[in-house]
């Protein structure tokens, strides 16, 4: 009975792994990967648990080194093999209620599905950990630094990167994201530099996605961003400065937050300037009702009249509430920047002179880049 819904209960563990481990989601790993290979780790688990064992253990093996070879941190792995785990105790607590089975009996049907979860995990893992001890040229080291960018902390990845790049232990880096636009050229090696100005920058591919390790010993972020030259079709994000290569994962995680409130034709930004967009991505449902509820009635304009409010009010924003200067960005009069806010300010009951109105006012502009990746009049850094 159970193993004819294992395909349902590997649908369900693919779903729930995908939804808290973004390795499986960033294009490294093919979408068909995860399935086939979870499908017949539960059927093996199933199997073991009909009292199969030795024989079924080499499978494990295979998929932690499959795992290693894409950079998979082994929490990841880890945690496929609990929800893995999870799923089968479940469905077999539930089989074992419909078919009047004794408590106790299915207590101890659901400790041996654990011990089974546990088991094969371990060995996953210590296959996973095998494969990366022994790497040691730079090109297999790529792939300890693919795991460290995908979230992994394990001191002895970190040192073998450091030693393969040649990396001073405790140096100061940033991760850059960057990436193709909609409808942009795909990504191409040639145009990745190895160095920016002074920086020394190493390149992995994830996916459609190039990641880049930043080196920036004692020069600031602001370096990288001044040297950074983005060809059109590009968006490009850059995390905050982390101080130990096992924070990677967390930095590459806020460069990917960052370039995805990008709109189109933007070009190199640091995160540091974006945090209240960066907040906003976090969630786009919430983004999408605060840019709603706020702008609801520019939105319902014809796109001619709402472009022409919301640029003016991200020009204003832009210029510190100089209505000159914004005019000069928009090129027409002051007094129509002032005409234009005025009507904002009727569609949509807030006032630009109230610091509570203008914030939300404020939120909202960025609510429209990170929810629908329009383009406003730029605003500086």
């Amino acid at each position: 009975m159970l193993l004819e819904r294992v395909e349902k209960l590997g649908e369900q563990v693919v779903a729930e792994l995908c939804a808290a481990e973004p390795v499986y989601l960033d294009g490294g790993i093919p979408p068909q990967d995860p399935p086939r290979f979870i499908i017949r780790s539960l059927r093996n688990g199933l199997a073991a648990l009909g009292g199969e064992r030795d024989e079924l253990l080499a499978w494990p093996g295979t998929v932690g080194r499959h795992r290693a070879f894409q950079g998979v941190p082994i929490v990841s792995v880890q945690r496929a093999y609990h929800l893995g785990g999870q799923s089968i105790a479940n469905a077999v607590s539930r089989w074992a209620a419909q078919d009047g089975q004794r408590p106790e009996v299915a207590a101890a049907l659901v400790d041996r599905v654990w011990d089974i979860a546990y088991e094969h995990a371990d060995v996953a893992v210590n296959a996973l950990r095998t494969v990366q001890e022994e790497v040691r040229d730079q090109r297999s080291a790529g792939h300890l630094l693919d795991a460290l960018l995908n979230g992994e902390t394990d001191a002895g990845f970190v040192a073998t990167v450091e030693q393969a790049y040649a990396l001073q232990p405790g140096g100061r880096y940033a991760v850059m994201a960057h990436r193709p636009a909609a409808g942009g050229p795909p990504m191409r090696p040639a145009e990745l530099s190895s160095w920016v100005g002074d920086i020394r920058v190493v390149w992995r591919m994830h996916g459609e996605t190039a990641l880049g390790l930043a080196v920036l010993g004692d020069l600031p972020v602001e370096a990288l961003l001044a040297a950074f030259r983005s060809r059109p079709g590009r968006l490009t994000a850059i995390s905050i400065v982390v101080d130990d290569l096992a924070e990677l994962g967390r930095a590459r995680q806020l460069a990917d937050l960052a370039c995805r409130t990008l709109a189109d034709g933007r070009g190199v930004v640091s995160l540091e300037d974006r945090l209240s967009a960066g907040m906003l991505g976090l969630n786009p449902d919430l983004a999408e009702r605060l840019r709603n509820r706020v702008l609801a009635s520019v939105l319902a304009l014809d796109a001619a009249s709402r472009d022409v409010l919301l640029d003016t009010l991200s020009a204003w924003l832009a210029a510190d509430g100089s209505a000159s200067r914004a005019a000069a960005v928009l090129d027409c009069h002051r007094n129509t920047v002032l005409h234009r806010l005025r009507r904002l300010e009727r569609l949509t009951g807030r006032s630009v002179t109230s610091p509570r109105d203008l914030v939300e006012l404020s939120l909202a502009l960025e609510a429209i880049e990170v929810t629908t990746g329009r383009r406003l009049v730029p605003r500086p850094r």
